[in-house]
């Protein structure tokens, strides 16, 4: 069938399921005239579907239509609308999400920027994707708005960035081909970041100083003490390993290298958990986590001295965010807002990584199957590629829909798995990522 005919259906589809009147535009990315949202913007001139119908918005409509404006003049798009709308004006975000099927927000940080939009969105029944690693603020709108969303069927669906996005697909690929093929179901996945070279802008920074100035240190510790933070039920599976610690480095006998935790570790692991969790939640899902299941993060380093520094290093920034004198001197020197690496900078990062699964026993043979899945990235994962995967999930959520009874606070993985990794890897899509199965073998 012809790509009008599959948006058509989609359109129909997912307006039963959120009962929702025809919108004015299929996606409106919120946040466009930011550092992220600019690169996002482009990305969705460049390679938006034929037929998607988008707008872009936010607080100034000058700057927004000095970018509409650029978009036409550099990539010879049809201009994209434009909508003004200040994240604390409750009446103005209403109207933006009543003119949508999907929000695409970039504006954080979320607990500062985010939770209003995220209740109008359940309120018109529109589907909704961000960019946070905000995993106090997820569990909040987990508590306050999952029941409802789930009822209208509409996704509000955080995370869908480099964190946590390569992790939650990443190992759905290699759990879905274990179910698929073997019958089996996932009961360890551990990513291991091979490579990697990452840029940092301020919008990341500010929102590691909003969660330390903002939150309560109950909660923070709440957090980090449980990896099943953002489970239905608020509790890790029984069996699900703890966090690594930053040091000392540990060595992988498979991969011949040290390992030592990531950046995005505690954010990565709760994110994971809580697809297992909406999984096994769901009768009518083809769920393939065993109950046990237990998911870790770790990053190859090139040697165990090289890891102890790069470790110690993570330890003692952390340290600077929590205490208020070296909190001001960060503010004083790290990028602000609005800041980020260069497009020559971005242009020399990549990712690769692997995530090995491991099954429960065959009942019928007692063995046990491990499949490694890849996730290769070329070209900077924290920006221009996060750029790509939030657009594409934000593109899936508005053409192909989320499956009945997959709405709520959830993950990209749970409500449109499948889809999101066939779009985001397909030709089309000029996203220079690849999610696939490399290995396949007895454990």
């Amino acid at each position: 069938p012809s790509r009008p005919f599959l948006s058509f259906v989609s359109f129909f589809s997912l307006a039963l399921s959120n009962n929702m009147p025809k919108r004015d535009f299929d996606l409106v990315l919120y946040g466009a005239t930011g550092f992220t949202g600019s690169l996002v913007a482009e990305y969705l001139a460049k390679s938006a579907p034929e037929g998607l119908v988008w707008a872009i918005a936010g607080r100034s409509e000058e700057k927004l239509e000095k970018l509409a404006d650029n978009l036409v003049a550099e990539f010879d798009c049809d201009r994209p609308g434009v909508l003004v709308a200040d994240s604390h004006r409750a009446s103005e975000l209403n109207a933006l999400a009543r003119s949508t099927k999907v929000v695409v927000s970039t504006v954080g940080p979320y607990a500062l920027y985010g939770s209003d939009l995220v209740a109008a969105c359940v309120a018109a029944g529109t589907h909704y994707t961000d960019l946070t690693g905000e995993s106090i603020w997820v569990r909040r709108m987990i508590d306050k708005y999952h029941a409802t969303a789930a009822r209208s069927n509409t996704a509000i669906v955080c995370s869908a960035g480099f964190d946590c996005l390569p992790s939650d697909l990443g190992t759905l690929v290699a759990a879905r081909h274990l179910h698929r093929t073997h019958n089996l179901r996932a009961e360890t996945a551990e990513h291991v970041w091979v490579k990697s070279q990452l840029t940092i802008s301020g919008g990341s920074i500010a929102t590691a100083i909003c969660m330390t100035e903002n939150e309560s240190p109950k909660e923070v510790r709440e957090c980090a003490a449980n990896v099943g933070y953002l489970t239905v039920d608020g509790r890790a599976p029984p069996g699900a390993a703890a966090l690594v610690p930053a040091v000392p480095p540990v060595y992988d006998e498979q991969l011949g290298q040290y390992k030592i935790s990531t950046s995005l570790s505690a954010v990565n692991t709760r994110h994971v958990h809580r697809t297992r969790s909406l999984f096994a939640n769901n009768s009518s899902a083809d769920n393939p986590f065993a109950d046990n299941f237990s998911f870790t993060e770790l990053k190859a380093v090139k040697s165990w001295m090289s890891g102890l520094i790069a470790g110690i290093t993570s330890v003692l920034f952390m340290l600077a965010l929590s205490l208020a004198p070296t909190r001001w001197l960060l503010k004083k020197v790290l990028p602000k807002p609005g800041e980020g690496p260069s497009k020559e900078q971005m242009a020399k990062g990549f990712f690769e990584g692997h995530v090995r699964v491991e099954s429960s026993a065959d009942p019928r043979t007692g063995t046990r199957r491990r499949v490694t899945s890849l996730v290769r990235i070329d070209g900077d994962p924290g920006y221009a590629k996060t750029a790509v995967m939030l657009a594409n999930t934000g593109i899936s959520l508005a053409l192909d829909g989320v499956k009945s009874g997959r709405g709520g606070v959830v993950t990209p993985a749970y409500a449109i798995g499948d889809a999101l990794i066939d779009r985001l890897t397909s030709e089309a899509a000029n996203s220079d990522i690849v999610l696939r199965v490399i290995e396949d073998i007895e454990a």
